[in-house]
């Protein structure tokens, strides 16, 4: 099934507050997942996905990995109040063989 791909823009402020789990009253927010899916050497690379306003998004961002990379990550060019890409994703049910 094809699905055309959406993108939405939210701020550098709210997503730093999902990730950091900082919400404010009336943001419904709730997040599904947030998974390091790469490692560097100054940075993991986390896909995030949350639900907001009952609409699902993934979104990948990075996180220093040691306190002493203090200054990366985390979309640190960018102002809080500049805007991040953020694309419409879809929970799909699937099924998968495993042999044991």
């Amino acid at each position: 099934m094809f699905r055309l791909v959406i993108i939405i823009q939210f701020t550098k402020e709210f997503l730093l507050r999902i990730i950091f789990d900082d919400y404010e009253d009336g943001d419904d927010v709730n997040v599904i997942s947030d998974n390091i899916v790469d490692t560097r050497r100054w940075t993991n690379e986390h896909e995030l996905i949350f639900k907001h306003d009952n609409k699902f998004y993934k979104v990948y961002y990075d996180e220093p990995a040691t306190e002493m990379q203090d200054g990366c990550g985390y979309w640190e060019f960018k102002k809080n109040d500049e805007m991040i890409d953020v694309k419409e994703v879809y929970p799909v049910k699937k099924t998968i063989i495993v042999y044991e």
